[in-house]
């Protein structure tokens, strides 16, 4: 029988084949149509039986055609698949030069049964796109993948395990790879993923060559900074610790951030979320200890010198808070609100 890479991969698996996305029941007002999509990405959609977005895809989806770096929350049932395979079809089909045989498109998930979920609406949504899809999880034959991965497929879909292990014998090639997804990225994590992601980041291009796309459980809908650090591990570890700030949850955030500050020691916006955090739960002294991290990345840091200031007003140490409030204010004389604290501990 011959194989086809578009078929689902069903020799050692009846769960697996084709079937239309989940519909879910929340939609907004904001049609697939207002995009300006290619025909054949609208024809995937009516395939599926979309015509409306649901609210993550109406806001995701519109980062993702401008080419930006997005973390979203991705909550199951929310239509979170669409919201990146759409962008990624509709670029990836302006995409002229693309090599032959090489992956363009790496979604990685932390379990084969939502790789497989993304895998099958890969198939209906890119039916008219003519790209093909390659299924990399554990439990199905392994020389059958390596077969299809080595024929050449567009997109790569599966968990972190299987594809290292393609990765070093060297049939999954990532150096074409201009689109990335992580899925789940906090499950990846709690999973003990940590590793196994460094290891695939950097086998992929320069973060500023491909597009990322990031979701977990708890993130806000917002582009990532164009910061070169927000590829890598501390950076997710960091935008997910921000993500649990802006929900006021401290304590999972001290948890992230702590472990991205131990992966990485020089990221300055670490120790500000960590510093914040430490002031909102009233653990001044550790606050400290985070923004003179941050003074030793950034000695000029006038703002950091006046949380130090702050922390130790809270602490009732005079003293301490006016001499650093002074020095905050040598170095920025546009912070007022330091003067005034000045003023009222010199009353």
């Amino acid at each position: 029988m011959n194989e086809d890479i578009n078929d689902p991969q069903t020799t050692e698996d009846s769960e697996i084949g084709p079937h239309r996305p989940d519909h879910p029941d929340f939609l907004t007002e904001t049609s697939f149509e207002q995009f300006g999509l290619a025909d054949e990405v609208l024809s995937g959609l009516e395939k599926a039986g979309f015509t409306h977005c649901t609210p993550i895809q109406a806001e995701v989806i519109p980062l993702g055609l401008e080419g930006k770096d997005v973390a979203g929350q991705a909550q199951t049932g929310t239509g979170k698949t669409a919201a990146f395979l759409v962008p990624i079809f509709n670029r990836l089909l302006e995409v002229k030069d693309r090599q032959a045989g090489l992956p363009s498109v790496l979604i990685i998930a932390p379990t084969r049964e939502l790789a497989i979920q993304i895998y099958d609406d890969a198939l209906v949504l890119g039916h008219y796109t003519g790209f093909t899809q390659g299924l990399v999880i554990g439990g199905i034959d392994y020389q059958r993948q390596a077969d299809i991965l080595t024929k050449g497929v567009d997109l790569v879909i599966g968990t972190p395990g299987r594809m290292i292990d393609y990765i070093k014998q060297g049939i999954l090639k990532t150096t074409k790879i201009s689109f990335l997804v992580v899925d789940e990225a906090d499950r990846l994590l709690d999973m003990g993923f940590i590793k196994d992601l460094r290891y695939i980041f950097g086998k992929l291009p320069h973060y500023n060559e491909r597009q990322t796309m990031l979701f977990s459980a708890t993130l806000s809908y917002r582009a990532l900074d164009s910061n070169p650090h927000e590829q890598d591990i501390p950076g997710i570890l960091t935008y997910l610790g921000l993500a649990h700030k802006d929900l006021e949850d401290y304590d999972q955030a001290v948890e992230l951030l702590t472990r991205s500050a131990e992966l990485d020691d020089e990221r300055r916006d670490t120790f500000n979320l960590l510093g914040f955090c430490y002031f909102k739960t009233k653990q001044h002294e550790k606050a400290i200890e985070a923004f003179e991290k941050v003074l030793k990345i950034d000695p000029g840091s006038g703002i950091d010198h006046a949380n130090i200031g702050t922390n130790y007003r809270e602490m009732g140490k005079t003293e301490e808070a006016i001499r650093y409030y002074k020095t905050a204010l040598r170095l920025d004389p546009t912070l007022d609100w330091v003067q005034d604290n000045i003023a009222k501990l010199t009353i």
